[in-house]
């Protein structure tokens, strides 16, 4: 089972499996961040994972909430980790930049391959 790292220590810019950390990206309201014993970071907003990551891939997930919240989460997780993506919106439709690609997030789940460009999910048409 995951171990929650708190949110409330003093530590700052601590990384994934370091317990009592602190991340100053990362909204604090009903979101915790898990490492667990597979190596897997998991950032979770109420009850959904919105980005899990490790070394070879990212996960972004927005459990069918598309809201501003979900997003702020997805891209403060970017920035605390240094994960190099960045989730937009533009005329109602959500898009995820990474590595000066830009893909469309049209179904829940979206994967991308840290290991080179392709990626997973995206659209309905697993494009």
């Amino acid at each position: 089972m995951p171990n929650a790292i708190s949110q409330s220590a003093n530590l700052t810019g601590a990384h994934a499996g370091t317990t009592g950390a602190y991340y100053k990206s990362i909204g604090r309201h009903k979101t915790k961040v898990f490492a667990d014993s597979g190596n897997v970071t998991r950032v979770v907003y109420h009850d959904t994972p919105v980005v899990s990551f490790n070394d070879s891939s990212i996960e972004l997930n927005t459990g069918g909430w598309w809201t501003r919240t979900t997003k702020v989460r997805m891209n403060q997780t970017s920035q605390e980790f240094g994960l190099g993506y960045a989730v937009f919106q533009k005329d109602h439709e959500w898009f995820v930049d990474y590595r000066g690609e830009v893909h469309p997030f049209t179904s829940e789940e979206l994967t991308l391959n840290r290991d080179n460009e392709t990626e997973k999910g995206g659209d309905q048409d697993g494009n």
